[in-house]
């Protein structure tokens, strides 16, 4: 799920950046995968603070890189229980990518984005890194129905109007967070 981010330094990216009161925008990249840098927002001493980290986790036991945590279980998993409580994250982007099984190996790619360009803040949790950058995993939920028709899954994104309570509120107050955006606020277009 969510393998790829769409980031682009778009005027809607700039917009959403100032209204946030941020210095810097996000890296663009179209095509943005795991072990790649990303910006991302968190909360440092009582405000949002952005920061370059690194998308993807490896835990001394992963036999692969972790680049996603199911949000129905992420305060039951220990690796990602505590980040989830102390160190979470927003990623701005203005889409991610899934691919769609069409038979035999073939795999259709589609990009999913807001209708009216707008971009979306993608959940997830970082993880301070004694060398380089810190590190995030992405959130994921349910898809909605429109969404379900390519994915099995999607990624929780957090509206603007929730930005306090994502950084500040607790486990429990965050719960109807974590469901699928609404159909409408998502346009699925296939790349070609």
């Amino acid at each position: 799920m969510c393998g790829r981010m769409n980031v682009t330094d778009s005027p809607e990216v700039r917009a959403l950046m100032a209204e946030l009161g941020m210095p810097l925008y996000p890296l663009g990249n179209p095509d943005l995968r795991p072990t790649q840098e990303a910006m991302s927002l968190y909360w440092e001493n009582g405000s949002i603070s952005q920061s370059v980290m690194t998308w993807g986790i490896k835990p001394e036991w992963a036999k692969k890189l972790l680049i996603n945590a199911k949000s129905e279980t992420i305060t039951e998993k220990r690796t990602f229980s505590k980040a989830y409580r102390e160190r979470r994250c927003l990623i701005p982007c203005t889409g991610w990518y899934e691919w769609k099984d069409v038979g035999g190996a073939r795999k259709t790619k589609y990009l999913f984005s807001h209708p009216k360009q707008a971009p979306f803040l993608m959940a997830g949790v970082w993880y301070p890194h004694s060398e380089g950058h810190a590190q995030f995993v992405t959130l994921t939920t349910h898809p909605n129905k429109k969404c379900s028709d390519i994915h099995s899954r999607m990624p929780v994104i957090i509206e603007r109007q929730h930005l306090n309570l994502w950084f500040n509120g607790s486990t429990e107050e965050l719960e109807p967070l974590l469901n699928a955006i609404s159909a409408s606020q998502v346009k699925i277009e296939k790349v070609a």
